[in-house]
């Protein structure tokens, strides 16, 4: 018998989002693992402002196999349950581990001009402003309800949907499309984020039923053109940023199905007036095709993974760009 160790060395550059740095581990062993420890150590110059981690998995029992500690600059973090405790019961040869292991936190930083850090002969300049004003939003969503949406996808839309539309604050403007061969504008306006409305709204997703084809060009020009109308009656406010999200899960098959044409169609109409997101959901989707069609019109893509938390990965992708 010969042992053989793996060592993986990489870097990741931490992206700063809704206020927390965060690292994110998968942790899906599918089996009782004899020697299993997450162990974190963070170095911040700067001070650590706050520290938190989370689990999608975590019982009493496994609680007590964390430990964390933490002074003004350093913080260690270690996650080391043994066999007993990664059961799901003494009996059983199933592990509880299952799901993410998520460590969140923040450096203190003044008001100032942002924090330089020099190493090797070079420098980074991070500028991270605090308590600057949420804009008020007019935010179209296109929601694609093709025959490929049907099941498990269409049902996370809808509960993300349902939870997003909350997240709305009352100066918002919205509006829904849904799509798959033809097009249907649940108002052919955009309304203010009322209760009623938003109350309103949630009963149009509950409706949503996925079958047909997906035409995304029709789709996409029918949002461009509601947001000039709105613009046109002036009933947005002022100093308001206005954004389209897409979410779909596939490639045009009716309409314009070229993706170079309806692209270019897209840019025409958007006219760079308004923010284009794209969410591609699960792995058959033309993700290139989104991800060129968003950076064309000042947005992001992204891909939503097909797991049990799509749901929260949709809503936690509109509280980025909504803030």
């Amino acid at each position: 018998d010969s042992k053989v160790t793996f060592e993986l060395i990489y870097e990741e550059l931490l992206k700063r989002q809704l206020g927390k740095y965060e690292l994110l581990f998968k942790v899906r062993p599918k089996q009782l693992v004899k020697h299993f420890q997450i162990d974190v150590h963070i170095f911040e110059p700067q001070g650590i402002k706050f520290l938190e981690t989370d689990s999608t998995f975590m019982t009493n029992e496994l609680t007590e196999a964390l430990t964390k500690v933490q002074n003004e600059t350093k913080a260690h973090i270690l996650f080391k349950p043994t066999i007993a405790q990664q059961k799901k019961s003494p009996e059983l040869e199933e592990t509880l581990l299952d799901g993410d292991f998520i460590i969140r936190y923040d450096v203190k930083r003044s008001v100032s001009a942002g924090d330089l850090q020099i190493v090797n002969g070079y420098f980074v300049h991070y500028f991270a402003p605090s308590e600057m004003p949420t804009f008020p939003k007019n935010v179209i969503f296109v929601v694609d309800q093709s025959g490929s949406m049907s099941g498990r996808k269409i049902e996370q839309t809808r509960d993300a949907l349902l939870k997003i539309l909350e997240d709305l604050r009352p100066e918002d403007h919205f509006s829904l499309i849904t799509f798959n061969s033809l097009v249907t504008e649940w108002k052919n306006t955009l309304l203010q984020a009322t209760g009623q409305n938003v109350e309103s709204a949630k009963r149009y997703v509950k409706t949503i039923m996925a079958r047909g084809g997906t035409d995304i060009n029709k789709a996409l020009l029918t949002a461009a053109n509601t947001l000039d109308k709105a613009n046109y009656a002036e009933i947005l406010q002022t100093h308001s940023i206005s954004m389209i999200i897409l979410l779909t899960d596939g490639q045009p098959t009716v309409g314009v199905q070229d993706v170079e044409i309806l692209q270019q169609n897209i840019q025409k109409a958007i006219k760079g007036k308004y923010v284009l997101y794209c969410l591609g959901f699960g792995f058959d989707v033309s993700y290139k095709f989104l991800e060129k069609m968003a950076l064309d019109n000042g947005g992001i893509a992204r891909r939503i993974y097909e797991d049990s938390d799509s749901d929260l990965q949709l809503q936690g992708f509109y509280q980025e760009v909504a803030t």
